[in-house]
């Protein structure tokens, strides 16, 4: 427990790779934390797509913004949720289902969001950096350079690699504002807990005016969502 304590604690996102690559028996040590991760009723409606094709890889960076990372990492791995292996499952063993709806994308938010964090760790503990990548800023196009098909959606991703480059830890919210007891406490404490950081408002004052004003980062994000819902899941937002 020590181990994954002191992993945890030490993390920052890595942006900059050696060019080391990375043996298939860590790669597999790292799929197989996700495939033994926590998922609502065991179901796993998701599918990790290992790319390490550097046109792939350049692709997928230019779809997120042109991230050089993403390009340059030497391993990303891609976690897509995917209910079209459960339609085609069910319809092998003689199961009617309908369309997957809002509440199977919730789900399967859940599961990839879990089944990528404990990657993320073990590829940690290995001694690699990683980041994540917010693929839900632009999942039609992704979807298409990776062909997914109906029911398959990209929404985040890990890139993977030896550090070149460590930087200092980031600010995180103190314990007074994330964390109650038995029930929500005041949220004017909440917010002057923050307030009282001055490392961490550094960094909200400039974050919360790309994410939180009118027609910023997440609009734009969840314009981008709708759109690729109702394309890939016939789910009307």
């Amino acid at each position: 427990m020590e181990c994954c304590l002191s992993t945890i604690s030490r993390h920052v996102s890595i942006r900059e790779y050696t060019s080391e690559s990375i043996p298939e028996e860590h790669v597999k040590k790292i799929i197989e934390a996700s495939r033994r991760a926590p998922s609502a009723w065991g179901l796993q409606p998701y599918t990790i797509i290992i790319v390490r094709d550097p046109r792939l890889k350049k692709d997928i960076a230019e779809a997120v913004g042109g991230q050089e990372h993403v390009a340059k990492a030497p391993l990303l791995l891609v976690y897509a949720i995917d209910y079209a292996k459960l339609v085609e499952l069910a319809k092998k063993i003689g199961v009617s289902v309908s369309d997957p709806g809002l509440g199977h994308l919730i789900i399967g938010l859940v599961d990839v969001g879990i089944a990528s964090a404990w990657a993320s760790i073990v590829a940690e503990e290995l001694g690699y950096g990683i980041t994540f990548i917010a693929l839900y800023s632009n999942p039609c196009r992704i979807a298409k350079i990776l062909g997914l098909p109906k029911y398959v959606l990209p929404v985040v991703a890990l890139t993977i690699g030896k550090p070149a480059r460590r930087p200092g830890l980031q600010p995180r919210q103190p314990v007074e504002a994330l964390v109650d007891y038995e029930k929500y406490s005041n949220v004017v404490d909440k917010a002057n807990a923050m307030l009282g950081d001055r490392e961490l408002m550094a960094k909200y004052r400039r974050v919360i005016e790309l994410t939180l004003k009118p027609n910023t980062y997440y609009d734009l994000v969840g314009e981008e969502m709708y759109k690729c819902i109702r394309e890939y899941f016939n789910v009307k937002v």
